[in-house]
Order: C-alpha cells, then structure tokens, then sequence
C-alpha cells in the first residue's frame, strides 16, 4: 500500500507542478498579445499617418508629380504625368550625377 501512496503523491505533485507551468505560461501568453496588439495599434497609426494620397487635378488639367531621392553619393529623379482620370501621360526616372552640397546636406 505504500508504494501505491507515494506513487499517487508523486502524480498529484507532478500534475499539480504542471498546472502551475501551464498557468505561467498563459499568463505569459496573455502578456505578450497585449504588447503585440499595442504594438501593432501603434504602427496602423503610423501606416494611416505616412499612407500618401493623390487626388486628380480639374478637368481637361494635368498634373506633375516629382520623387527625389539620395542614398549612399546617389541620386535619382522620378516623374509622373497624369490627366484628370489618372491616366498616366507620361513618366521619367534618371539618376542624378552631380547634387548640389545643399541639396545632400537636406537628405543628411
């Protein structure tokens, strides 16, 4: 009879120390999706802040839009032309040779 008690005790023990670890480790789940929701919250608010918009110019109107960017000693342009629909016209995109020190101080 007493081998069968200290089995049961050491079942009750182990079952017992694995609802502890299971209980730790929901806890820590529930933790973590709260960060990873608050986390993401934010960067939806980011996404809705940076997201770009473009809207047509009047009728019988086109509109330019210009890119500019620097990387590395590059440079690089990019246009796009587009009617009243939005209906591309026409584009270009070239690398840039020579940037003036004031315009690559602007994209330090």
């Amino acid at each position: 009879m007493g081998i069968k008690r200290e089995r049961l005790e050491e079942s009750c023990s182990t079952k017992e120390a694995e609802r502890r670890d299971s209980r730790l480790i929901i806890s820590v789940a529930k933790e973590l999706v709260k960060e990873y929701k608050l986390f993401n919250e934010d960067r939806e608010e980011l996404k809705e802040m940076q997201r770009p918009s473009w809207n047509p110019p009047p009728h019988k109107f086109l509109k330019l839009n210009v890119e500019a960017a620097y990387k590395d000693d590059k440079a690089g342009i990019g246009i796009v032309v587009r009617n009243d629909k939005g209906a591309v016209e026409a584009l270009m995109a070239e690398p840039v040779n020579q940037v003036a020190d004031a315009v690559m101080s602007s994209f330090s």
